[in-house]
């Protein structure tokens, strides 16, 4: 099996959990949902899977509720909760559960509202993988900093700090 093979595979693993425990549908129900990460570019290795859901407001009863029913679910193994609402601005769940094979994921999901970057047409999500990847950048004044001395407009090729070219 090719590494292309692999990754599909892996890949088609993930979307059948999200769909079976009904991820997307269930945190929808708090703003839009999008999946990022290595499943967003297919480069799905590790068993992980990246979810952002933009919100109204940080609303931890909400957020439980929805996690709550995902949690439901028998495959979930654990739940661990993060409030970095104060710090950073975002509310976390990560959910370790077990896939149709038996093998175990983690579904990170980060609910934060986005309305600072609304409308900005300098964000790119390049430069924020950069930023909090490479420099630790954690808030968004700190992005905001980073972004006015290491950003660009061009097309970055650009791999995480820890990953050695090929």
């Amino acid at each position: 099996m090719t590494v292309e093979e692999r990754e599909e595979a892996r890949r088609r693993l993930a979307l059948d959990l999200l769909r079976e425990l009904r991820v997307v549908e269930r945190l929808s129900e708090l703003g839009p949902v999008e999946i990022t990460g290595a499943m967003r570019h297919h480069l799905v290795v590790d068993r992980d899977i990246d979810v952002d859901v933009t919100v109204d407001e940080l609303d931890a009863h909400g957020c439980f509720a929805a996690i709550g029913e995902i949690a439901s679910d028998p495959r979930v193994l654990r739940v661990v909760y993060r409030n970095e609402a104060e710090t950073s601005g975002w509310l976390a769940f990560d959910l370790v559960c077990r896939d149709a094979e038996g093998e175990r994921w983690t579904i990170g999901a980060i609910l934060a509202p986005k309305e600072a970057l609304v409308g900005d047409a300098d964000y790119r999500s390049m430069d924020a993988y950069r930023a909090v990847v490479d420099d630790g950048i954690r808030d968004l004044d700190g992005f905001l900093r980073w972004r006015d001395v290491n950003g660009s407009e061009e097309l970055a090729h650009w791999l995480p700090g820890s990953v050695p070219p090929a």
